[in-house]
């Protein structure tokens, strides 16, 4: 049983970006069109409030000396202070300092990021929210939450708030430009693959190439095409 093998070379691939142009045009733009009108119009923006809070030995501990030893305990405590921020107690309680019913007070925990900086002592506890008010208040609540849970549960307050959580002014999400750049590329994707694909069912022969892929014969003539009326 024989196989046939197509070879495509880039005289071919020219041929049909060039055949198939507008549409290679037009549905990228239409694709940037409509991530604008949804980015732009139709998604909800979303506020992102943080405040920075450092592990450090207790505020009514005073000593002149710093031992590298206990800088080390330190930065071992800011990981467990970090997963300490998104138990339930410690939310909840967040919650409850501002007011918020147990469904408004899940819907921020789930938005809640602790993040280490680096082999720092320094964790950054961010929240997101459709309400930049309420992310800034929460986050507020949930920092002085932490705090005293963490008095409560390892005996010691090791938390001093380095900076107070600001009113988040511009929203971090939807980002309009990367959604309607994304857009574009995947509309001029789709393009592309449509147009090989209605090439590759048309099994029509439109050019004299063609024929001679397809029969490795030369052409030594044509007949041209003539309106009604016309001689050759």
């Amino acid at each position: 049983m024989e196989t046939t093998e197509t070879t495509i070379d880039l005289k071919d691939i020219a041929y049909i970006l060039k055949k198939h142009l507008k549409m290679l045009i037009a549905l990228p733009v239409a694709a940037a069109l409509l991530a604008g009108v949804v980015s732009f119009f139709l998604m909800t923006p979303i506020y992102q409030a943080s405040a920075n809070i450092l592990v450090n030995r207790p505020a009514n501990e005073v000593t002149s000396s710093v031992n590298p030893t206990d800088i080390t305990a330190y930065q071992k405590l800011v990981s467990t202070y970090a997963e300490l921020a998104k138990l339930d107690i410690v939310y909840q309680e967040a919650g409850k300092q501002i007011g918020l019913d147990e469904k408004a007070t899940k819907e921020l925990a789930e938005t809640i990021s602790v993040s280490p900086k680096g082999d720092t002592q320094i964790l950054t506890i961010s929240v997101q929210s459709e309400e930049p008010e309420l992310a800034q208040q929460y986050v507020a609540a949930l920092t002085q939450a932490l705090k005293v849970t963490g008095a409560e549960k390892l005996g010691q307050d090791n938390i001093q708030l380095l900076d107070a959580p600001v009113l988040p002014e511009n929203p971090v999400a939807p980002n309009k430009v990367m959604n309607v750049a994304i857009a574009f590329v995947l509309g001029g994707m789709i393009a592309v693959f449509v147009a090989f694909l209605i090439e590759y069912l048309d099994t029509r022969v439109k050019r004299p190439e063609e024929i001679e892929q397809a029969t490795g014969l030369p052409i030594i003539g044509m007949i041209p095409l003539l309106e009604e009326g016309e001689r050759a």
